[in-house]
Order: structure tokens, then sequence, then C-alpha cells
């Protein structure tokens, strides 16, 4: 009869054990799944925030190109002015306009937004990314950004600097009106600096920024 009632009192064990183990591994694996789902999610938001910054890059990318553009052609016309002594300046205004805009970039070379991305770089985020290839795609972009960047900065010449300190201007990028003296003493000081020997460091400037 003792025999008996253990026999059953051991089923009733084991059969209850099983039941709370099947209860743990069912926790778990909700648990599992709920963390997966919310990695999932994170992982969506991040992609969502990497994705809207090159967007808003690459809108910009046009604009970029067109203001080398300008800073190109602009050198170009104030080359001849600042290189040939016996060159006469018939549109003062305009000479002194082509000698700003050809600083464009001169100091502030064009840059990508990367808040997100060093946002997940720093709070150590970014392996929410869950496909390595994906990671490797977005690692390898802001690398090349970074070094690009960097070799923009070593290209930089004097030619900005220098037509900075000796144009007044009416905004970054634009002259200011003068009367005809103030204009004259000007452009004489334009053509009297060293700054035709930075016009070709400054073209091949705008030309590298093209090309990256």
């Amino acid at each position: 009869m003792l025999r008996r009632k253990f026999k059953l009192d051991g089923s009733y064990f084991v059969g209850e054990l099983l039941i709370v183990t099947l209860g743990v591994l069912i926790a778990l694996a909700l648990d599992s799944w709920n963390d997966a789902r919310m990695e999932r999610r994170v992982e969506d938001e991040v992609l969502g925030w990497l994705i809207s910054d090159v967007q808003s890059d690459t809108a910009f990318f046009t604009w970029w190109a067109d203001a080398v553009g300008d800073k190109l052609a602009a050198l170009e016309q104030a080359s001849v002015a600042l290189i040939d002594p016996s060159f006469v300046v018939t549109d003062s205004m305009a000479f002194l306009n082509d000698v700003t805009v050809g600083s464009y970039y001169g100091w502030n070379q064009p840059s990508v937004r990367r808040t997100s991305f060093d946002e997940l770089v720093s709070s150590g985020n970014l392996g929410l990314i869950d496909d390595p290839a994906v990671r490797r795609r977005i690692v390898e972009y802001y690398y090349t950004v970074d070094d690009s960047r960097g070799r923009m900065l070593a290209r930089r010449s004097d030619y900005a600097p220098i037509a900075y300190r000796l144009i007044p201007r009416a905004s970054e990028f634009a002259p200011r009106d003068m009367d005809g003296t103030q204009l004259r003493l000007v452009i004489e000081a334009v053509r009297r600096s060293d700054l035709s020997e930075h016009i070709v460091a400054e073209a091949n400037l705008g030309l590298f920024i093209q090309s990256m």
C-alpha cells in the first residue's frame, strides 16, 4: 500500500515538474521573442534615422555641386585680372564678386549629417543592426566620408583667408557696396596681393571636392 502511494506521489511530482519546466520554457521563449521583437523595432528606428540623414545629404549634393561649379567659374574669370597686371577691370563689383565666390569651401568643406551614426557608435547600439553586410556598408560609408573630408582639409590653400581679409563683405560671399574711391583702393589691394599665387591650388581643391 505504501509502495503504491509512493508511486502515485512520484508520478504526481514528475507531472508537476514537467508542467513547471514547460511553463518556464514557454516564458523564456516568449521573453526571447519579445526581446527580439523590441530589437527589430529599434533596428527599424535606427535604420530610419540613418536613411533620413543620407536622403537629406543626397538632396544637398546637387546644391554642393552647383556651388563648386560657381567657384571654379569665378576663379577662372578672376584669374585674368589677378595674373595679368595690364588687364583693365571694367566691372569692379563683378571682379570682386568673382574673387569672393572663388573662396567657396575655402575653409568650410562640405560635410554630411552624422549625428545618428555617432550616437549609435557611442551608445554601442550599432550592433542592433542585424545584417552584418548592412552594418559593414554603413561603417564604410562614414569612414569614406571622414577620409574624404580629411583629404579636402589637407588641400586648403591661403586663397580664402587672403580674400576675406581684403574684401569688405555685405555677407559671407557678397562684397559690400562701396563708393568709387573705396572700390578702387580695394581692387588695387587685391591685385597687389599674392592671391594669384593660390588660384591654382584653390581650383584644384574645387575639382577634388567635385570628385568626392
